[in-house]
């Protein structure tokens, strides 16, 4: 798979709820951008490999069986991406872009 435009890296730690309405709106925010998005989660339980698997089998996941922190999350999501440009985001972010005509 050849560089995106844009890499998103989305840190996340036990709010499967939050996680599922922030990747919704930010599929939604980035339709039309070449991009791809990865979720980095510390201490992943079994509802969020579900909902990574059932709602978001297009993104990246990063699982990890304990809490590695913010910094591992981070460092981990760098190493996946394949973006000319980097967003870092925590999952309870929600994300609304406006597209401006110039």
């Amino acid at each position: 798979m050849g560089q995106k435009e844009l890499s998103i890296i989305v840190t996340s730690y036990k709010k499967t709820a939050l996680l599922r309405l922030c990747l919704a709106c930010l599929k939604k925010s980035v339709q039309g951008i070449d991009h791809e998005i990865i979720v980095a989660d510390s201490e992943t339980e079994e509802k969020s490999y579900d909902l990574m698997r059932e709602e978001f089998n297009d993104v990246k996941f990063i699982p990890n069986s304990r809490n590695v922190g913010f910094g591992a999350l981070v460092n981990q999501g760098l190493v996946a991406a394949k973006g000319k440009f980097i967003f870092i985001i925590n999952a309870d972010i929600i994300i609304k872009m406006t597209r401006f005509k110039g």
